[in-house]
């Protein structure tokens, strides 16, 4: 990106000569993979390990959730409200993933059909 020009080919570093598709475009799969382990690390506010899917996360904060329950009724408030926040943050960014990746499906399709 230029601020004088605006998007500029990385090869070229010049401004780019096509409307719709270059000829020359290549996919740079580590760079894709990338971006999207970023994304799916920062959705939602909790740390989770790497790798963590959306389903185990859902399944994880689902349990959570329930656990909190049963211990604000059975050891008190504090214990309980703490796992309970725990599960509803980790069920939170179990379905912030399952967003990143529909979004990442779909913009890798749309880079398919444009190639």
């Amino acid at each position: 990106m230029n601020r004088d020009i605006g998007m500029i080919c990385s090869l070229t570093t010049q401004k780019p000569q096509f409307e719709n598709n270059c000829v020359d475009f290549t996919q740079d799969e580590k760079e894709i993979n990338r971006k999207l382990q970023l994304n799916l690390n920062a959705a939602g506010n909790i740390k989770t390990s790497l790798g963590s899917s959306p389903k185990y996360l859902i399944n994880l904060g689902v349990v959570g959730i329930v656990v909190g329950a049963l211990a604000f009724f059975l050891l008190g408030t504090l214990w309980g409200i703490v796992i309970l926040i725990i599960g509803i943050l980790l069920l939170i960014k179990g379905q912030n993933q399952k967003v990143v990746i529909a979004k990442h499906k779909t913009f890798r399709k749309e880079l398919d059909e444009t190639l």
